[in-house]
């Protein structure tokens, strides 16, 4: 591995916790198994593990009310 892919990956990771960070909505990643998403979950997975736990508790707090609570559309059945 040369030193531009070490800083490019560096680079990925840094720009993917700030999105990340700033983003409020939960992020839902495709996975195939396949040399694509492999890589992007392999650089979600570092990206995420770059962020302080106590972060990262503060964000999913609200997320995890919400789905306690039955406030999240995504775990309703089909609407009839």
């Amino acid at each position: 591995m040369n030193t531009l892919s070490i800083v490019s990956r560096a680079k990925l990771k840094d720009s993917l916790s700030q999105l990340y960070l700033e983003d409020p909505r939960p992020w839902l990643v495709g996975f195939s198994g396949g040399k694509d998403s492999t890589m992007l979950a392999a650089l979600i997975f570092d990206a995420l593990l770059y962020i302080p736990p106590s972060v990262c508790s503060d964000l999913w707090k609200p997320a995890m009310k919400s789905v306690e609570g039955g406030e999240c559309d995504c775990l309703r059945g089909p609407q009839k």
